[in-house]
């Protein structure tokens, strides 16, 4: 009797299992037939020690700098390009995406690329967006409020920061309040499982694409010590393929310039130099060229340079220079020197109202003189003269960055 039970109980069970497969499948294919989704596995635990790319970032063929984004280009220790994830920079390869932390799970739609995140000039962001700057704040006169109709937060903006900074905060600020998609039931997003790979989690907390992850995304990089970063979001198109040669030939141009006024340099240190002075020339908000001008009537390119209290690429001040915060020491750093160097000349160019000629002339012997009226024009002539030849070379070796 309890034999006969128990089989009949058998053949109930093995009745229901080819249906309980078939609902298990069904359940397990419901978010495949309306949408894909892409699941990629968040790395626990695993952590890289991620570098700064001291170079240029090109996306399609369209050049950004790397010192300027909300999230920098880094690289690991063996030599792997990785991509920040942050709406800034996905945005720009055309990938909108949501993060879901706790289950451990990115999805990623593919959309046209936007880069106005990214854009050095934020003008069009303004526009773009709606934002909006009001008078300054009630609670601090140096304090400006900025508003955008898209989102309720409201930036205070520091107006002591010089403009290029002020920009570049506007720029993080829009990138934070910009959204990615919600709806994870979306068309239109691939499926990649990676279990756990392919993504890197920073020392900071951060997280990263890696150059591998990104391929399966029709993303590619190439990574040109000569160049910087070339990104294409173009899966027909490889990123070594969109390198510019008019950008080559800046590089290559000022870098042998350089080198002819300071044999002393190797190949790579004048290229290091070229990126260092475009770098602070653009924080500061001068003219690249007119940086490079000034040290070479200064040091010509040599950071070890001492002159009569004066030290570094730029020759500055050792006994000013304490005054913003800066050792002795630290201006043969040409990183240091050069910043310190176009913050006393951006001061310069706003107080004699952009006149190259009066700030190169302030720069080199001091305002006092320059309002005495005694002063000398040669110094500012000879960095414009220099001005003028780089400008003539790059023009003949089509050039531009």
């Amino acid at each position: 009797m309890v034999k006969s039970i128990l089989r009949a109980i058998l053949r109930f069970i093995l009745k229901l299992i080819p249906a309980a497969v078939c609902l298990l499948v069904l359940v397990a294919l419901i978010p495949l037939i309306p949408y894909e989704t892409t699941n990629i596995g968040v790395v626990d635990g695993d952590s890289y020690e991620l570098s700064f790319i001291l170079n240029d970032i090109y996306v399609d063929g369209e050049r950004f700098d790397n010192y300027s984004l909300k999230r920098a280009v880094t690289m690991t220790q063996d030599g792997e390009v990785c991509i920040p994830v942050n709406s800034e920079f996905l945005y720009a390869l055309g990938l909108r995406y949501r993060m879901d932390e706790q289950n451990h799970i990115l999805c990623f739609r593919h959309e046209e690329p936007d880069r106005s995140l990214l854009e050095a000039d934020y003008g069009k962001l303004v526009n773009d967006f709606n934002v909006n700057f009001s008078a300054k704040s009630s609670e601090d006169p140096d304090l400006m409020l900025v508003s955008c109709e898209h989102f309720s937060d409201v930036m205070r903006l520091d107006l002591r920061n010089d403009e290029a900074r002020r920009n570049y905060y506007v720029r993080e600020w829009l990138a934070d309040n910009v959204d990615g998609f919600d709806d994870l039931s979306e068309p239109g997003v691939q499926i990649l499982d990676y279990q756990n790979e392919g993504f890197l989690l920073g020392t900071d907390g951060t997280y990263w694409f890696s150059e591998e992850l990104l391929k399966e995304l029709g993303i590619s990089i190439w990574y040109d010590e000569l160049t910087g970063v070339w990104i294409s979001s173009d899966p027909d198109k490889h990123a070594m393929a969109s390198e510019r040669a008019d950008a080559v030939a800046w590089k290559n141009t000022i870098a042998e310039w350089i080198m002819k006024n300071n044999s002393r340099l190797s190949y790579d240190e004048a290229i290091y130099y070229e990126y260092l002075f475009r770098h602070a020339a653009t924080i500061y908000g001068l003219e690249g060229l007119i940086v490079i001008g000034v040290a070479r009537v200064e040091s010509n390119f040599q950071a070890d340079d001492v002159y009569d209290g004066a030290v570094g690429l730029m020759q500055t001040l050792a006994k000013y220079a304490v005054n913003y915060g800066y050792t002795r020491e630290m201006l043969f750093d040409p990183h240091y020197s050069l910043h310190l160097g176009c913050m006393y000349l951006r001061d310069r160019f706003h107080l004699y109202d952009n006149d190259p000629i009066f700030a190169l002339t302030a720069y080199n012997q001091g305002v006092g003189t320059v309002q005495s009226g005694n002063y000398s024009l040669g110094y500012a002539n000879k960095v414009m003269g220099y001005v003028e030849a780089l400008k003539a070379l790059l023009e003949d070796a089509n050039a531009s960055i």
